[in-house]
């Protein structure tokens, strides 16, 4: 599963809006949503700032 379905389904599954996360791990809401619907390219920063959100989580 792609980091970007991960987030996805997170978001989803615990029925949070886009902008808490995006608030969360630091990140514009525009920048989230570009990342999630695969306008943005995968960039280290962002990768990491979404792994270490995600693991936090778990």
């Amino acid at each position: 599963m792609s980091l970007q379905q991960e987030l996805n389904d997170y978001i989803k599954k615990n029925g949070l809006k886009k902008s808490f996360v995006a608030d969360e791990i630091d990140m514009s809401g525009s920048k989230l949503s570009n990342f999630l619907h695969g306008k943005l390219l995968m960039t280290d920063e962002v990768e990491n700032k979404i792994r270490n959100y995600l693991d936090q989580k778990k």
